[in-house]
């Protein structure tokens, strides 16, 4: 058995690994009382503890660096898994129990096999989050098991979120980046807290966002090797992504540039045979511009109906206008249109940063709020204040450090194409996005983290990157700072669990 096939059998084994553990741990949950979170929260710290004692281990012992990644998606499973298991499905969840929400949306699919009609409230979204989860819980009824009981509708959003994990990895490793930035990139996934909340959530975002980060995965692997299978497959998560939550259209301003940097790579070749291709394309060597031509439109052939057919069928049958998002009233306390356009986008107020939890109906700047909201959502916590204030100012100064050698990189001509430019475009247009966004829509709740969830790829990257780059420096200071960065994530990742063990 070659390398590649090898992979790829592991890589299955993985993701049916995470499904069949995330099923059994929460259809167990489903028979036990969830009165006494305690427990479970006692277990997540326990499967935490035995990963980094395998890990620590498997360095001593010198085995295989997966064996450390091995650790971490197993402490990262066990975070999501708890966090879905103590959090009631009725908890901490957006737009979904409203008689126009997501629940009814998938009841409607799962009694009816129908999509519910209109496009009101969550009925204008894509059916395929609601579909997958209707799927599986019709499934459980197959077994006699009351599906509706328990955290059984939470299986489906936890599966795609601990597979997250996996797919960082592998983007990162696509990237060419090294062992340890790779291991770095996939625990500042693995405990990212937006990763826990949406694990518990039963709306349609953790759907979105999965397929967004595997669209991302596959951009960078047709870029690699440019074959049918791995556009097809593209098209494939974007098409799925945009069948979640049409916002996932987004990831075509980051595929298209891609697209266009092989075909003016594959015409130059055509053109110019006696001129040798850049270093980082030769994999376009041979790649003629008719073949390229089959693949963009195979491409298209699958993308653009599986993302498209349902915003076009509820154009046709209910006149819903295409790019249509439901606003709040102006009149409701969710609504910040009044603020001067320097207190909401040109300023930094750190007494709103620091000292409070997220507050959709009083906190109006932008950046503020997309910060706290990423760690902790729009909920209020039972817990002490002081820990919040120290994750929150570790995580600013994370994010500050990834943002600058973000721009850093720009000017490094030996990164991967897509690293020096393909992340930073990606993460122009999802704060672009962002900024427009709460521009045309006024409202506190415009401000949420989960609408821009794709720029965590970006910020584990280039945090990775930075703390391996500085590392294999033999300059001491940059040692230093290697060791301060990888210190800093290490205490991301504890803090992370820390506070989402004792809320």
């Amino acid at each position: 058995m070659n390398s590649e096939s090898c992979s790829k059998k592991v890589s299955f084994l993985i993701y049916a690994g995470i499904a069949v553990t995330v099923t059994g741990s929460l259809g167990l949950s489903s028979f036990m009382s969830i009165g006494n979170g305690e427990r479970f929260k006692a277990v997540m710290l326990f499967v935490v503890f035995l990963s980094l004692l395998y890990a620590v281990v498997s360095v001593r012992l010198g085995l295989p660096k997966e064996h450390i990644f091995y650790a971490i998606l197993i402490a990262g499973l066990a975070m999501r898994i708890g966090y879905a298991i103590y959090t009631y499905p009725d908890v901490r969840q957006h737009d979904v129990w409203d008689s126009d929400g997501h629940y009814p949306y998938i009841m409607s699919l799962y009694e009816n096999f129908r999509l519910p009609a209109g496009y009101e409230g969550q009925f204008y979204h894509g059916p395929l989050s609601h579909l997958m989860i209707a799927l599986f819980l019709r499934l459980v009824g197959l077994t006699g098991i009351d599906p509706l009981s328990g955290s059984w509708i939470q299986v489906v959003p936890c599966v795609l979120s601990s597979m997250t994990i996996v797919v960082t990895y592998r983007t990162a490793r696509a990237l060419k980046l090294k062992d340890n930035a790779c291991l770095a990139a996939a625990a500042l996934t693995a405990f990212h807290p937006t990763f826990y909340l949406l694990a518990g959530s039963i709306n349609n975002d953790m759907a979105m966002t999965f397929f967004f980060f595997l669209a991302v995965l596959y951009t960078v692997k047709y870029y690699n090797q440019p074959t049918f299978k791995n556009i097809l497959l593209l098209a494939v998560s974007i098409g799925c992504s945009m069948m979640s939550k049409l916002s996932g259209g987004m990831i075509a301003l980051f595929t298209g540039p891609v697209f266009l940097a092989v075909l003016i790579l594959c015409v130059r070749q055509a053109r110019h045979p006696e001129k040798p291709l850049p270093a980082s394309a030769r994999q376009l060597s041979g790649l003629t511009v008719k073949r390229l031509i089959g693949q963009f439109a195979a491409f298209l052939a699958v993308c653009a109906p599986l993302g498209l057919w349902h915003s076009i069928r509820n154009v046709i049958v209910y006149g819903q206008p295409l790019g249509y998002v439901p606003a709040p009233p102006v009149d409701g306390d969710l609504y910040i249109g009044w603020r001067t356009i320097g207190e909401r986008f040109l300023s930094f107020p750190l007494s709103e940063y620091f000292g409070s939890w997220c507050n959709p109906r009083g906190d109006y700047n932008l950046w503020t709020y997309m910060l706290k909201c990423a760690i902790f959502g729009e909920w209020e916590y039972n817990a002490p204040q002081l820990l919040a204030d120290s994750f929150l100012l570790l995580f600013l100064i994370l994010a500050a450090a990834s943002f600058l050698y973000m721009i850093w990189c720009l000017r490094n001509k030996g990164l991967h194409p897509v690293l020096r430019y393909g992340l930073p475009l990606l993460t122009a247009v999802q704060l672009i996005s962002y900024v427009s966004f709460n521009i045309g829509y006024p409202f506190g709740c415009t401000m949420d983290f989960r609408y821009i969830v794709p720029t965590i790829i970006p910020f584990a990257v280039y945090t990775a990157l930075f703390a391996a780059s500085t590392g294999g420096s033999s300059r001491k200071w940059k040692q230093a700072l290697s060791g301060v960065i990888y210190s800093l994530i290490g205490a991301f990742c504890a803090l992370s669990v820390l506070f989402y063990v004792i809320i």
